[in-house]
């Protein structure tokens, strides 16, 4: 039966005990016609179809959010890791320098007993001979009183400096540690806060603000030309690479220190620069060509790429090379150089760009400066 005061299918037990007080129940099978209309049917199933779309999309969002929370656990770990290593490198500058100033105690003290050493070597010397003398005089009165005032002088001469002597025994050197520094390592239960937050992601309205601005000079002493920066990204570890094209030159920047670390010189002036992983870059150079270099503590030249196109703006992403032309193309190449696609119209066929320049990667969608 179907209840249409609640609008619910209901069976003969459901009418005895929840719907006594309803008017309109009627019997499915002799009413069917009245109560089943095809549009309601068909309008069931859109709803069906477009709620089956919603659930799908909800999945696919949190399918999306568990991948970028791996992603983030992955940034965290590092992060700790590398924390780990700055703890690491600041205990072993504490212990070098704890290890400094012993040496330096030990030093000081090494250099006075040294010398104690050679003066107690002439004491004993003069004593024996002393000694000497005093027996060679023996028969001889006015002689054996000149040795035994001579060797009393003496005597007392060694005494005052053994008395010294054992007060310089007496020194120790030790090591004391900070237990400061101990017991509050161990009431510490991790090495930071891990933070977790909903956020919802809402298409910003206002403009941004500069935090901060400075003026960093980024010249070295051999160039020959004012520095002019076509492109540059972020490292890692968060220094910067900047591509200095007038000089040739791809540069480490510290942003810690506003110094340049590290220069590498290269065959033609370097447009854009992006990482590629961890420890390698690529550079787009002004005569073709894609140039990798390897970011270990001094950057170096690796495999290079000759393309069929002008290579000016440069992004990564995906195992894949976005190079834009500076004419109507971006290209996409893998990283063995083949080109997989090239994008210059809509599907529509209406052409997207008037130029392509710079090209950036933000949360998996790339922008053409064009």
């Amino acid at each position: 039966m179907f209840c249409k005061n609640h609008d619910e299918v209901v069976c003969a037990t459901c009418v005895a005990i929840n719907h006594r007080t309803c008017q309109d129940i009627h019997p499915i099978p002799d009413e069917v016609d009245n109560l089943y209309k095809q549009s309601a049917s068909d309008q069931t199933k859109k709803q069906l179809l477009a709620a089956k779309k919603d659930v799908e999309d909800t999945k696919k969002a949190k399918q999306q959010i568990l991948s970028e929370l791996k992603k983030q656990k992955q940034k965290a770990t590092d992060s700790i890791t590398n924390y780990r290593k700055e703890l690491e490198a600041e205990l072993k500058k504490l212990e070098t320098e704890s290890i400094k100033e012993v040496d330096a105690q030990l030093n000081s003290m090494e250099r006075n007993l040294k010398r104690e050493i050679i003066e107690s070597e002439q004491h004993i010397n003069d004593l024996e001979k002393s000694a000497a003398a005093l027996q060679k005089s023996n028969g001889n009165k006015a002689q054996e009183f000149v040795c035994i005032k001579t060797a009393q002088k003496i005597i007392v001469t060694d005494k005052s400096s053994t008395s010294s002597t054992k007060i310089q025994t007496e020194l120790k050197i030790g090591f004391s540690d900070t237990i400061k520094i101990r017991n509050y390592l161990k009431q510490l239960k991790t090495l930071g806060q891990v933070s977790t937050a909903k956020a919802t992601y809402k298409s910003r309205r206002t403009a941004y603000k500069v935090k901060e601005h400075r003026n960093i000079n980024i010249r070295l002493k051999e160039d020959k030309y004012t520095c002019r920066i076509y492109g540059f990204c972020f490292t890692e570890a968060g220094s910067f690479l900047l591509a200095d094209f007038d000089n040739n030159k791809l540069k480490h920047l510290d942003v810690s220190t506003d110094t340049i670390t590290d220069h590498l010189v290269l065959e033609e002036g370097p447009i854009a620069v992006c990482l590629t992983s961890k420890q390698e870059a690529a550079v787009s150079l002004n005569n073709s060509t894609i140039q990798f270099v390897s970011l270990g503590d001094k950057m170096a030249t690796t495999k290079k790429l000759k393309m069929d196109h002008f290579c000016f703006g440069l992004a990564f992403n995906d195992g894949k090379m976005f190079i834009s032309d500076q004419q109507k193309t971006v290209y996409i190449h893998d990283l063995s150089g083949t080109m997989l696609h090239k994008i210059t119209h809509e599907t529509s066929g209406k052409q997207i760009f008037s130029t392509t320049r710079h090209i950036s990667e933000y949360k998996q969608r790339l922008c053409v400066c064009s």
